[in-house]
This record gives structure tokens, sequence and C-alpha cells, in this order.
């Protein structure tokens, strides 16, 4: 016998020389349980119970039993439950909700997206006024979530947020501000990718499935460039907490 834990014997056939002869005496009854039973004795797992032990041996037994059945059916609802959110969530999205979300990938992919991703925490960041210069924060990580929760009813909708989110940071960062550039930068592509996924929908999908699409409307380039500093935002002398707040997702 060898120990693993518990014991365990392995049966071996008479006459190989390897069983065991123990006299009488030092022979007690005991009962054995399969635990795991096969055509191959060799890997037949059994449990050894003193007699003395059989009723808690069986309690536990039961006990063990249960727990199984307990897990097999919370495993056996689980498949369904899964199924019934698939089929919630599988909503064909419109022509304009898979354009937005081409547009979204794309602009969280792009390597000055990182300041617009999170919302602004302004305790951590020790910047008390932002909430008092912006009144209606947004970023990019609330903007893909309201999208795939299907939020929006237009992609205009869904377009505004996505401007607002890097207007946010043009209003509160000073001009010259690192993030006040990354803004602009990133407000003229997407704007640029907006237009481009607009045209493209609108030449491949069937009149009757562009009612949430919205009117493609023209973008002045002015509204791209940089604002002059607001009176109500931080002056050049707070650029430097700008700045860090916008580590944090300024656009938010």
């Amino acid at each position: 016998s060898f120990r693993t834990g518990r014991a365990r014997y392995k049966l071996v056939p008479e006459g190989e020389g390897r069983e065991l002869d123990m006299p009488a005496a030092r022979c007690r009854q005991m009962i054995a349980y399969a635990v795991s039973k096969t055509n191959n004795a060799d890997k037949e797992v059994w449990d050894i119970v003193d007699p003395a032990e059989h009723d808690e041996y069986r309690l536990k037994e039961k006990e063990e039993k249960r727990r199984q059945k307990h897990r097999g059916q919370e495993s056996a609802s689980t498949p369904n439950n899964n199924s019934n959110q698939r089929s919630r969530g599988s909503r064909r999205q419109e022509p304009w909700e898979e354009a937005a979300a081409r547009v979204m990938k794309k602009l969280l992919r792009r390597k000055n997206a990182w300041p617009f991703l999170e919302p602004v925490d302004v305790v951590s960041l020790n910047i008390p006024d932002y909430l008092q210069v912006v009144t209606n924060p947004m970023d990019l990580s609330t903007v893909k979530d309201k999208l795939r929760g299907g939020k929006y009813s237009s992609f205009e909708e869904w377009r505004a947020d996505v401007l607002l989110t890097f207007e946010n940071a043009i209003l509160y960062n000073p001009s010259g501000n690192p993030v006040n550039e990354m803004a602009v930068e990133m407000k003229a592509i997407a704007i640029d990718d907006c237009h481009k996924e607009e045209a493209k929908v609108v030449v491949e999908t069937p009149r009757t499935n562009l009612a949430s699409f919205g009117t493609p409307q023209s973008v002045d380039d002015s509204t791209v460039s940089s604002p002059a500093p607001s009176s109500a935002g931080p002056s050049s002398s707070t650029s430097t907490a700008a700045y860090c707040g916008a580590g944090g997702g300024l656009g938010g």
C-alpha cells in the first residue's frame, strides 16, 4: 500500500510475488467503496473504510453527492442564462451603429487618445474647478459603453458625445497646452472619420434603413481650431494641473 493523502491499495494477481501475506490475527474486515471504476483495475479508485467509520463515511458521501448535484444544476442552467443574454444582446445593429463602432475603434487606437479614455477624477487630480468649467463631462469609455448598450438613437447623437469629449478638453486646457493640442487633433480626426463612414453607409445601405443615421452635416474648419482660453477656465499658471487632469481623461 502507499499513501497520498489517504490510504490506497492496489490489487495484484496472486503468485506475482508482490502480494502481502498477512496472518489472520493481523487482518480485519474493511468495507470498500468504489470511487472510480474502470475496465482497467490498475486505474480503479476505491475507498477502504473501517466499519467503525462507516456511518460517518456514508454521511460525507451523501453530502458530496448533494453538492455535485447542486453544481450540476447550476452548470446546466448557465447555458440557458447565457443563451437568453445572447438573445437579448444579439439585437441586429442599425447601419449607423456599425459605422459608429468602426469610428470608435479607430479613435481608441490613436496614440493621442489616452487623455480622453476615462472620466476625469477631479479629487485625485486636485482640479476642483473642473466641473465649474466643464458642465457636461464626457469621455470615450462612456461613449463606447453607451453605444454598446443601445443608449443612442442616431449617429448624430453618438457623434455629438464624441466631439463633446474633445471640446471639453479644449475648453479646460489653455491654448498651447499639450492636451489642448491633442484634443484639437483628435476632434479633427473624429470629424473626418465620421464623414467617411457616413458616405460609405449612405452608398451601401438602402434609404429605408437610414432613418436613424441622421443627416450628414458639414463642419466648418473653424470648429476644429483651438478656441481662446475662457475667462472661466484656468490661467496659464494652472496649465500643469490641467495637464495632470488630462491624464485621467480630461474629456470626461
